[in-house]
C-alpha cells in the first residue's frame, strides 16, 4: 500500500493543481487514486453520467473538475483486462462543511451493486499549512488509499482486482517460503543428530575391537 500511496502522490504532483481548501485536495487525491489503479478520466462536471456513456469513451483532461463550489463529478472507464470488458465508474463528492466530504463511487457493472459511500474528514488527510511540498501537506495518505481501494465495486477482473490478486499471491509466496525454511531447519538438525549417532557407534566398535583380539 505504501508504493500505491507514493504513486498517488506522484499523480497529484503531476497535476499541479491549486486547491481552494482541504476538500479540493482530498477529492483530487481520490481522483489520483483511481488513475493510479488503472482508470482513465472520460468525463468532468455535471454532464458526466453513467447513463448513455460509452465504455470506450476517449480520455479527457481534468480541466474544470472543481468548477462547482460544493460538489465534484468525474467519470472514468476501466482498462479492459483479459476476459473482462471495460466498465464505467462515476465519482461524486459533496462538500458538507467543516471539512466533511461525502464521496460516492458507482459502477456501470456489475448491475445491482449499490454505490460505495465514503464519509471523509478532509482535514485528517490534508493540512494546507503543513509545508511547501505536497508530501508535507498530505497526511495519512496510505489510509486514504486503502479507503478508496476498498470502495471500488467488485469486478470480474480489472486493474484493482489484478493488483489485489498480485498482492495476495506475493503474501502466499512469502508464507510458503517461511514454511519451507521452518521445515528445513528441523531436518538439518535431525541430520546432524543422526551423523553424531553414527560416529558414536563407530567409535564404540573401534573401542571394542582390541578387547576381542585379546580375549
Amino acid at each position: 500500500m505504501k508504493a500505491y500511496a507514493s504513486t498517488v502522490l506522484a499523480v497529484v504532483r503531476a497535476g499541479a493543481q491549486s486547491f481552494r481548501g482541504a476538500e479540493d485536495a482530498v477529492m483530487y487525491a481520490v481522483h489520483a487514486a483511481l488513475l493510479a489503479s488503472g482508470h482513465a478520466l472520460v468525463g468532468v462536471g455535471d454532464s458526466a453520467k453513467l447513463e448513455g456513456a460509452q465504455s470506450d469513451a476517449p480520455e479527457v483532461q481534468d480541466s474544470g473538475w472543481n468548477a462547482a463550489d460544493d460538489r465534484y463529478t468525474l467519470l472514468y472507464r476501466s482498462e479492459p483486462a483479459a476476459h473482462t470488458r471495460a466498465r464505467l465508474l462515476l465519482l461524486k463528492g459533496l462538500v458538507m462543511g467543516g471539512g466533511a466530504l461525502v464521496v460516492t463511487l458507482a459502477a456501470s457493472r456489475p448491475e445491482g451493486v449499490e454505490p460505495a459511500v465514503m464519509e471523509l474528514d478532509a482535514r485528517k488527510y490534508y493540512d494546507p499549512e503543513g509545508g511547501p511540498a505536497a508530501a508535507q501537506r498530505y497526511r495519512n495518505l496510505e489510509e486514504l488509499c486503502s479507503v478508496v481501494e476498498a470502495a471500488l465495486p467488485p469486478l470480474e477482473g480489472g486493474a484493482a482486482a489484478g493488483r489485489l490478486a498480485r498482492q495476495a499471491a506475493a503474501q502466499a509466496s512469502a508464507a510458503d517460503d517461511a514454511g519451507r525454511n521452518e521445515k528445513r531447519a528441523p531436518e538439518a538438525s535431525e541430520g546432524r543428530g543422526a551423523g553424531a549417532g553414527a560416529e558414536g557407534r563407530a567409535g564404540e566398535r573401534r573401542g571394542e575391537d582390541p578387547l576381542r583380539l585379546h580375549g
